[in-house]
């Protein structure tokens, strides 16, 4: 099977990111279907485990029957869409998109531990947009900090990448760093936790970090793109969260 190659160059060393030829012509390709949350979610295992079948057939494998039947959940939550046209505004335009849902007292008080999750992904530079600009993460960890909560940066890359190389390459460690976050966490790297999932029907039990647990408020940051991983559903914001 073909392949593609990216090389990058950090700290004197050189790492090569593979994909196969027919993810990146599925990914050129791109097909479009509105999915809703709820039924994404119900497809067992779809944000972990996508196989080459997965973009042929939308799925990573076989519904059990009567899953995609259950009811879905009724959720009525604020929305702020701010305009920003350079990421030289980014912290702005996060200000002000909180400001409109309520501020920052609604996301956290003084003293909490609040978790920020980017997409890392791969080690890829901010100008391919395929990671959370490193703007916009340090202008969240900087509104944190300044409500006086305790913020952990934490996420881990994708398709074997290293998690350490990508906050390198996108500039997320140093910019969360200088924005005053209290720890970066590669979820690659223990302590995680084994979490029961009482009546789960495909998964009895799943393992997260264990910062997820501990953490008071858990902030999600994902970037608009294009997912090839998600084959038919195009984008998946933070639907996998």
């Amino acid at each position: 099977m073909g392949e593609k190659s990216e090389t990058c160059e950090i700290k004197g060393e050189t790492f090569t990111y593979r994909g196969h030829s027919d993810i990146f012509k599925e990914r050129q390709r791109g097909t479009k279907q509105i999915v809703e949350r709820e039924r994404l979610q119900r497809w067992p295992g779809a944000p972990f485990q996508p196989t080459p079948t997965a973009y042929k057939e939308g799925l990573p494998f076989k519904i059990p029957s009567g899953l995609l039947d259950r009811p879905k959940a009724k959720v009525n939550v604020p929305v702020a869409i701010i305009k920003c046209s350079d990421y030289a505004f980014a912290e702005s335009a996060v200000r002000q998109a909180i400001d409109y849902i309520g501020g920052p007292e609604v996301i956290c008080n003084k003293g909490d531990k609040v978790l920020v999750k980017p997409n890392l992904v791969f080690p890829n530079h901010p100008w391919m947009t395929e990671t959370t600009h490193p703007s916009v993460v340090a202008a969240l960890v900087k509104i944190l900090k300044e409500r006086g909560a305790t913020v952990w940066v934490g996420e881990q890359a994708a398709w074997h990448a290293s998690a350490d190389v990508a906050y390198d390459v996108t500039g997320i460690r140093k910019a969360a760093e200088e924005a005053g976050a209290d720890e970066v966490i590669n979820w690659e790297n223990p302590p995680r936790v084994k979490v029961e999932i009482p009546g789960g029907r495909t998964f009895s039990s799943i393992e997260v970090h264990k910062s997820v647990l501990d953490c008071d408020v858990f902030c999600t940051i994902p970037t608009m793109k294009n997912n090839f991983v998600s084959g038919p559903w195009g984008m998946t914001l933070c639907m996998k969260r």
